[in-house]
């Protein structure tokens, strides 16, 4: 793989050249979005998690993007720093061009995403009054929904609890992967037309294959470590999030990429999902595990400190307290609710404005508990209903 040097007026990207056909299409993403200005987290993350998933890769890369403009890779005029033109042709590959030509004449209502070979189906052409499906190990995600809603007044949401599976912060991958299968088939089944992964383990383990797996906007949490690394004036940063979070390859990577100079402290935290799933935000069991968990890091300079569970923000009295004045807490939580809107929009799925909008609360737990506790984080009332067994176990009798 040879690596160019970014040019004048495009930013900071580094352009990569591979030999595989579909990883060249990866390049061609990259240069097409580098013109643009700008990348979203949503589209680095489908172009990360492709590049491991050879079946359907060039035809997913192009349509993660809009319609791409022929272009020439341009090495000679990047090594010498001169300017990039905007509009020249592209030596696509053969293997390319067929996947191009294939997906040209496929039927597609105006803005919607071509559906790679093998992946299976939402329903078609979902009506923009659909639901946006939520899914979380357990309540945590509540703090996702929230932002959506804020983001997304018209829009129907259906959010489901994995709280009879959680946590899965200290589960292997296999079992995460499961888990997030299982729930993203229950929200299609109910007719969601996008769905949004509220946690950051399932985001590490299994967004690619969920990606892989179905046709449809799949929108995900991760750590905010870049805007972290940008807010730091002391140079150093925590992050607490769980255990699988910290040790995935995705978590690695964000940090590799946009750590820089700056120093990213990753702090574990076994316990406090528990403590918010049993209602326990703020008594003295949960706030010695914050005092734990975040003095450390105040204590080694951070000044940032990176929330990276969704359930952590209705920690967030007790995390401020441990940490003391003038540290800054991030939430990822807003971005993607605005990134929900941006791919909607895109695919001219977003809701009429002014309609009245419902929400559904499902769990695979016990419902009378997790309502409880539901309603304290919701701050209202809420309507629980349980996921029928058939449907929560599915993924697991697949597995045996």
């Amino acid at each position: 793989m040879e690596i160019l040097q970014s040019f004048p007026g495009h930013g900071s990207l580094m352009f990569e050249r591979y030999d595989e056909p579909a990883r060249r299409a990866l390049f061609f993403a990259r240069y097409e979005a580098s013109l643009l200005g700008s990348m979203s987290i949503e589209t680095e993350h489908l172009l990360l998690g492709l590049i491991r998933e050879p079946r359907g890769l060039a035809a997913r890369v192009l349509g993660a993007l809009p319609l791409l403009t022929v272009r020439k890779p341009l090495e000679a005029q990047v090594r010498s720093r001169e300017k990039v033109p905007t509009s020249v042709e592209i030596p696509f590959s053969e293997d390319t061009k067929r996947v191009l030509a294939a997906q040209s004449r496929e039927p597609r209502a105006q803005g919607r995403e071509p559906r790679a070979q093998g992946r299976e189906s939402r329903a078609e052409n979902p009506e923009p009054t659909a639901p946006i499906g939520v899914f979380d190990s357990g309540v945590g995600g509540l703090s996702v929904l929230r932002e959506i809603r804020r983001e997304l007044p018209s829009e129907d949401l259906i959010y489901v609890a994995d709280s009879g599976y959680a946590p899965y912060g200290d589960r292997t991958a296999e079992y995460v992967q499961e888990r997030a299968i299982a729930m993203a088939e229950f929200l299609i089944a109910r007719g969601a037309k996008a769905i949004v992964v509220a946690c950051n383990t399932a985001t590490g383990i299994a967004v690619d294959a969920l990606r892989a797996r179905f046709d449809l906007p799949i929108v995900a949490i991760e750590p905010a470590v870049k805007p972290a690394v940008a807010e730091t004036r002391s140079g150093v940063v925590g992050v607490i999030a769980t255990s699988q979070t910290l040790a995935g390859e995705k978590y690695s990577r964000l940090v590799k990429t946009h750590a820089g100079d700056v120093q990213v402290l990753s702090q574990p935290c076994p316990g406090l999902v528990e403590q918010v799933e049993a209602g326990d935000l703020s008594g003295p069991a949960t706030r010695a595990l914050v005092d734990r968990f975040v003095r450390p890091l105040v204590e080694q300079g951070a000044d940032t400190i990176v929330l990276g569970c969704t359930h952590y923000p209705f920690l967030i009295a007790a995390i401020r307290d441990a940490a003391g004045r003038g540290v800054t807490m991030i939430d990822p939580a807003v971005p993607v609710a605005r990134e929900l809107r941006r791919r909607l929009r895109a695919l001219d799925l977003l809701a009429p404005d002014g309609r009245r909008a419902t929400e559904q609360f499902w769990t695979t737990g016990p419902v009378d508990q997790v309502r409880a506790v539901m309603t304290q984080l919701w701050a209202s009332d809420v309507d629980l209903r349980g996921v029928p067994s058939s449907r929560a176990r599915r993924s697991e009798t697949a597995a045996r």
